[in-house]
């Protein structure tokens, strides 16, 4: 990055999204531009997108990535504003009006659809969804996923491996997370078998072998792979480390098995079997040999990637022109985008942090080329009804608090759904946590590990 000649003083700039790709991009335009006055919009109440909400609950060790980014919004000309949705409560046309720069990170929440007959029944449910779930998100109701007693899920990717380790996860294994426990109870003690499926082999499985590895041992689930392949030879190292940890899965059965899980490999879904309801799938094979299969099923979760909602105000489409290079982030003059709406979606949080780097790097590559006046008014000169509702960092703290402050013993938080509730707390008026709706009686508890 270059030094700090090239800013203007007092550059106002708005960045859209406060997941890890937008914080990253406040944190190094802050350090590349000291001066400058950065304000992050967030639609939710509460920062921090997929991390708070599509990272597995269990998986606290990536969610801490969140304490440098506390550091961040407190530090002066870094500015939280929850609770504005941009398309809704301010257009993108204002922002563009009144800040130097706007950056999108609103990222890609659709999930990519199966697009197969009968892939609209009942009991098809997308990764996504279960994922914001188990991680309390407003727009989700846990009551409508029902996974019943026999499972498929669809894919082969660590998303996939994320809703097996879910779904399957005695209570002791999820001390210490972020789980929904409302969530838990709609799908606890029915679960008795779930099937892995997807097209590739296992050598060209796009799911990480330590992921696998994070299965092993877990009490009463028994684990096995169909269509393994082994005699296949490889001198792809990553390939052959999925290969031994997928066979070292197999032999990891500890206890009685109360779930069956098994991986199968090279079987393209061709239909969902049902008539008001998902019954099953139909797969072929894409073996020489191979025949077609049929599972039986009461749902389907589908982890097979993601794509821009329709119904998101901002489309990046929409806003692609003559001066569009996506390729380093540039939309329109003084207009980028950052994370997975730029590059789709694929990579991790690390990748974020590089695409940020990237982004940024080029918006001080354009400060250098194109000097701007500073004469936009920013955040302050927004209209009043926008400031209003906005929620800073420090009433998410009191949100973050009382979160903390009710969850049970061995949960990290209990989160509020409730936006009122969020809005209230965020206030000073409310110090308690909702009360949870009672989950159905028929939710026998989880297997503990012993």
């Amino acid at each position: 990055m270059t030094d700090s000649t090239v800013q203007p003083v007092g550059l106002n700039v708005a960045i859209v999204g406060s997941g890890p790709a937008g914080c990253y991009t406040a944190q190094f335009l802050k350090r590349a531009l000291p001066t400058c006055d950065i304000t992050v919009f967030e639609r939710l109440p509460v920062p921090y997108g997929l991390i708070r909400y599509g990272v597995a609950p269990d998986h606290q060790g990536t969610k801490a990535v969140t304490k440098q980014f506390d550091r961040l919004f407190q530090s002066d000309g870094v500015r939280f504003a929850g609770n504005v949705s941009v398309g809704d409560h301010v257009s993108l046309d204002v922002l563009r009006e009144k800040f130097d720069v706007v950056v999108l990170a609103t990222g890609l929440y659709g999930d990519r659809g199966l697009e197969i007959p009968g892939s609209t029944l009942p009991g098809v449910i997308s990764s996504g969804q279960l994922t914001r779930s188990f991680n309390r998100h407003p727009d989700e109701d846990p009551s409508e996923l029902s996974l019943g007693e026999n499972l498929i899920v669809l894919g082969h990717g660590n998303v996939a491996i994320d809703i097996v380790r879910l779904v399957t996860a005695p209570q002791a294994l999820l001390a210490g997370s972020d789980v929904d426990d409302e969530a838990l109870a709609f799908q606890a003690g029915r679960l008795q078998r779930v099937d892995v499926v997807g097209r590739s082999s296992a050598q060209d499985a796009k799911f990480d072998s330590v992921m696998i590895r994070e299965l092993a041992g877990r009490p009463g689930i028994r684990f096995r792979s169909e269509g393994l392949n082994e005699d296949h030879e490889t001198t792809d190292r990553t390939a052959a480390a999925r290969v031994a940890a997928l066979r070292d899965l197999a032999d990891s059965t500890v206890g009685e098995a109360l779930v069956d899980v098994t991986f199968h490999f090279g079987l393209i879904p061709e239909a969902v079997l049902g008539t008001d309801s998902v019954e099953g799938l139909r797969c072929i094979s894409t073996l020489e040999g191979g025949q077609p299969q049929v599972f039986a099923a009461d749902a389907i979760v589908t982890a097979i990637g993601f794509c821009e909602r329709g119904d998101e105000a901002i489309q990046r489409a929409e806003l692609v022109g003559a001066d569009t290079d996506l390729d380093v982030g540039i939309l329109d003059q003084g207009l980028f985008c950052v994370g997975w709406l730029r590059r789709g979606p694929r990579g991790t949080i690390p990748d974020s942090r590089a695409d940020a780097r990237l982004v940024v790097d080029t918006i001080i590559r354009n400060l250098e080329v194109t000097p701007l006046k500073s004469d936009k008014g920013g955040y302050s000169s927004l209209a009043g009804a926008v400031r209003d509702r906005a929620i800073s960092f420090e009433q998410w703290l009191r949100i973050d608090r009382v979160e903390r402050d009710n969850a049970a013993t061995d949960r990290m938080r209990n989160k509020l759904v409730d936006f009122s509730h969020m809005r209230q707390v965020a206030s000073g008026s409310s110090t308690v946590t909702e009360e949870a709706p009672t989950p159905p009686a028929a939710a026998a508890a989880l297997p503990t590990a012993n």
